[in-house]
């Protein structure tokens, strides 16, 4: 009997010296030559042996040790190593995004429309819309200014309401180097004057101002003689039905968003512009709140796979993440 019970525990001291220090369970710590042994067999060890002793100083209390008991260094070392395989996650990847394409592709259609249809408020909101200004000509009188006989030149303008009546209209004018309906945008703010008419517009009114420029250059007088008075006009907002429309309160009713993606169309030099994070944004604000950008699905998808893999090494790892 005596010699029985030593020939099973000599069989028991064998096989534990035969076991690999990799079946030891992660919160047993290895002896420096386990450690060694296993490194000179595979170096990538290294990395699993980091994690665990960066996760043995946020695991204090016995619940959660007692949680992760069943996991040895094997197990562990094996999943990382699945889950960092290049050609495993590719393939994952691109199912992801095929299937993200086939789920959420068709709201890029949706997003244009949106655009679309801002694009069109924001043109029949336009003040230029609403009104119109027309510079009409000239009449010039002679006026006495100490003791001193001299021109004024008053202009005169037709204003004309487009759409809806006008309660009140804000407009500027230029003098400009030759005949054009409109002030080019290159002109000089210090070139133009204002024009305001704050009284309600059916339909169309004329209305007339003095021309007095500060600008000591400006001989118009000079100008009328040689045929080169030229006066071109533009409308800067318009007041009507309690609503101011320039071109800051149009802006200001556009989604933020929205506005960004059409500023970038009209001045498409930015190099650097992501127009789907502005996208994405717009679906979820406006479509879709539970949209998910691509990115974030192929994240997802990739967690999931992790995680289906070895539920229970896949919160060691995300311990204190979840």
């Amino acid at each position: 009997m005596s010699r029985l019970i030593y020939i099973i525990f000599i069989s028991i001291f064998f096989l534990e010296g035969c076991k690999s220090p990799l079946e030891k369970f992660i919160f047993s710590p290895l002896t420096t030559q386990e450690l060694d042994k296993i490194v000179k067999d595979d170096v990538s060890f290294l990395t699993t042996y980091s994690l665990i002793e960066s996760k043995s100083n946020q695991i204090f209390s016995g619940i959660d040790s007692t949680r992760f008991k069943g996991i040895t260094y094997l197990r562990l070392h094996n999943y990382i190593k699945e889950i960092s395989n290049k050609k495993n996650n590719s393939i994952i990847t691109s199912n992801a995004r095929s299937e993200w394409t086939e789920r959420y592709n068709r709201y890029n259609n949706q997003v244009d429309s949106v655009i679309v249809g801002w694009e069109k408020f924001i043109s029949a909101s336009s003040p230029d819309s609403l009104a119109s200004i027309r510079y009409l000509g000239y009449k010039t009188e002679k006026i006495r200014v100490k003791n001193k006989i001299t021109n004024n030149i008053r202009l005169q303008f037709k204003i004309k309401s487009l759409k809806q009546n006008i309660d009140s209209i804000t407009a500027i004018y230029a003098l400009l180097d030759s005949a054009s309906i409109n002030i080019p945008d290159s002109i000089k703010t210090d070139c133009t004057f204002k024009l305001e008419y704050k009284r309600r517009v059916r339909d169309s009114i004329i209305t007339s101002v003095i021309f007095n420029p500060t600008d000591s250059h400006i001989n118009t007088d000079s100008l009328i003689e040689n045929n080169q008075f030229f006066i071109g006009t533009s409308v800067e907002s318009v007041y009507s039905d309690n609503i101011c429309y320039n071109k800051d309160t149009i802006r200001n009713m556009v989604p933020q968003n929205v506005l960004t993606l059409i500023d970038n169309k009209e001045n498409s030099t930015q190099t650097f512009f992501d127009e789907t994070i502005y996208r994405d944004l717009i679906i979820r604000e406006q479509i879709n709140p539970n949209f998910l950008s691509q990115e974030a699905y192929v994240k997802n998808s990739l967690e999931n796979y992790h995680k289906n893999l070895d539920t229970l090494v896949y919160n060691y790892i995300n311990y204190n993440q979840l």
